[in-house]
């Protein structure tokens, strides 16, 4: 089977369960007919990152040109063990059936996981896949709001994934199409998923399961991981570009246009809150003479145009374009939601004194606030249309000393606190209770469009431009 076409279909299939409100999860959680490609014609080449979420690796993948692509492996584990619902003589499918009917468990994955054979009997415990359980729910539901100002209704079929690898491969998907269609440059195109049972072969792995089961273990141990595929891009991350150059306040200022863009495109298209849009999570892709994107040179070009409403945003042409990435925390808020669940239902709480950290409904302000008090802190008072920006976002006036917006910052913005729980930079997340009262003007769409901030960066150029962003009517 050839890489590109599975990956292809695969991804005009997902797009197709998404317009027809059918199930991402019953599609994307059973073994992909990708695992067996894995280091055949994709070869995972080295790990090149890591986070909370899982790791990153370069890989090759056979029959797609000489494009560079990435994987983030998302490590699922060993299913649970359970109870297997059935007796000496009840049949894995038989089994697998009841698990489905009564906890809507995929009885596919469940014949997978335990050997493959629906016909095999004595089954006294099973590995069962929670990953399975269905993202789409049934019944609207209603959230309370974090910041305590009232409640979320969560309508009928959205998609409210507890296995967070879900709804970052569907966000992504919906963002690349944004990328491909050439409404914005700002994306990485993601590609592909594949969830794959790699279990852990060997003997001894089989007597341990037959010794743990008390019946003959003719497989090895389940070992779940998902991957998602999208092009690599090449410059790092925007945190690492920060603080290994010398960048000028005109590259700066360039680059935050950039993502204030990609946040206007994604609020417009598709209602999205990011949810953890830190200078890590922007990717920089380097341009040089041979750069295209959708068919325009960006090599020779002076000014990069976004047109946003027929108005039209220009900056200088940096070698730089950053690309939003890891959604893993997002939602998008359009019909239908498509979310981490946690999110959604608590803003990601801790539980530990400090509260939510992600507002639990569509709030525009907020990514926008985290990236500009981030660069902010970064530029040190020396970029003035940073300054600008955020003298307007505090509503304070633009000559404002230091010593006060930083006591201003310290109000409604709270600590980053690290795993060690040593305070970090105070500029980090907005609180959430700030969001609303405080922040409501604070719409990435009216930036780009109010001149006293964006000054000779919006209105007419006559000078060499090429266009990498459009901003017209929600997708069709």
């Amino acid at each position: 089977m050839d890489a590109a076409k599975l990956f292809f279909d695969g991804k005009m299939e997902i797009m197709d369960i998404i317009d027809t409100d059918k199930s991402i999860v019953k599609y994307l959680s059973p073994d992909s007919p990708i695992c067996p490609l894995i280091g055949s014609q994709i070869t995972i080449q080295k790990e090149i990152g890591s986070g909370a979420y899982g790791k990153v690796f370069l890989v090759e993948i056979e029959g797609m040109g000489e494009k560079q692509y990435v994987v983030k492996k998302t490590e699922i584990g060993t299913p649970t063990l359970q109870p297997s619902k059935g007796g000496p003589e009840t049949t894995l499918q038989e089994i697998a059936d009841r698990w489905e009917d009564e906890n809507s468990i995929s009885s596919e994955v469940i014949i997978q996981l335990n050997g493959g054979d629906p016909q095999h009997k004595g089954f006294n415990l099973i590995y069962v896949p929670l990953y399975t359980r269905p993202c789409r729910t049934e019944n609207n539901m209603t959230v309370e709001r974090v910041d305590n100002m009232g409640d979320t209704i969560i309508p009928s079929g959205s998609y409210l994934c507890s296995y967070e690898a879900y709804s970052e491969y569907v966000i992504g998907l919906l963002l690349a199409r944004l990328y491909m269609s050439g409404r914005c440059i700002n994306f990485v195109n993601t590609f592909g998923f594949a969830t794959c049972n790699e279990a852990k072969p060997g003997a001894d792995t089989r007597n341990f399961l037959q010794k743990l089961l008390g019946q003959p273990a003719p497989y090895d141990i389940p070992d779940v991981y998902q991957y998602t595929f999208m092009e690599l891009v090449d410059g790092g991350d925007l945190f690492t570009l920060l603080e290994s150059h010398t960048l000028s306040n005109s590259t700066i200022s360039a680059l935050y246009i950039q993502i204030l863009f990609a946040i206007t495109c994604y609020q417009e298209m598709h209602k999205m809150v990011h949810g953890d849009l830190h200078p890590g999570n922007v990717f920089i892709e380097n341009v040089n003479e041979s750069s295209v994107y959708y068919g325009r040179s960006l090599g020779d070009a002076s000014y990069y145009k976004y047109s946003v409403y027929g108005e039209n945003v220009y900056i200088p042409a940096i070698p730089y374009i950053a690309k939003i990435a890891d959604f893993g925390l997002s939602c998008s808020w359009d019909d239908p939601i498509t979310a981490n669940k946690s999110v959604v239902k608590d803003g990601m709480d801790t539980k530990d004194g400090t509260g939510a950290w992600i507002p639990n409904w569509y709030c525009q302000s907020y990514d926008i606030l985290m990236v500009t008090m981030a660069m902010f802190a970064w530029s040190d008072f020396e970029n003035s249309f940073l300054n600008r920006i955020v003298s307007w976002m505090l509503d304070i006036p633009l000559d404002s000393s230091s010593d006060l917006i930083d006591q201003e910052l310290q109000e409604v913005m709270q600590y980053n606190v690290d795993a060690d729980g040593n305070e970090g930079d105070p500029r980090y997340r907005p609180l959430i209770d700030t969001l609303e009262d405080r922040f409501s003007h604070v719409i990435p769409k009216d930036i780009l469009l109010n001149q006293d901030l964006m000054g000779d960066c919006l209105g007419g150029n006559d000078k060499k431009s090429v266009l990498v962003g459009t901003v017209t009517e929600p997708y069709l």
